[in-house]
């Protein structure tokens, strides 16, 4: 993470931005700085979507939720206001909600 972008941040913010960089880094697997469909397919497959065409459409649905600018990738801003405002979360309800 950049020591710069952290300085001032309480402690909380300061750990929830190294986690957040450290999640994007590993689902960036070509190292381009972004994550595009595939990588995301890759992260929806890895929460458990096993099914191809729901995880495809899953992956679309986030995409166009996450990617603020329109470029078809997610960069590392666009992921961590999407980890901030819960929109991982929306696809994903934990075990210990009633999803009835």
């Amino acid at each position: 993470p950049d020591v710069d972008a952290t300085e001032g941040m309480s402690e909380a913010d300061r750990l929830f931005y190294e986690k957040a960089c450290e999640t994007f880094d590993n689902l960036d697997e070509d190292g381009s700085g972004t994550i595009d469909m595939d990588e995301l397919i890759t992260l929806l497959t890895q929460m458990g979507l096993e099914d191809a065409y729901e995880c495809r459409g899953a992956a679309q649905a986030l995409m166009k939720e996450i990617d603020a600018d329109r470029s078809g990738e997610i960069d590392r801003d666009e992921f961590e206001d999407a980890l901030r405002n819960g929109t991982f979360a929306a696809y994903f309800p934990s075990d210990d909600q009633d999803t009835t």
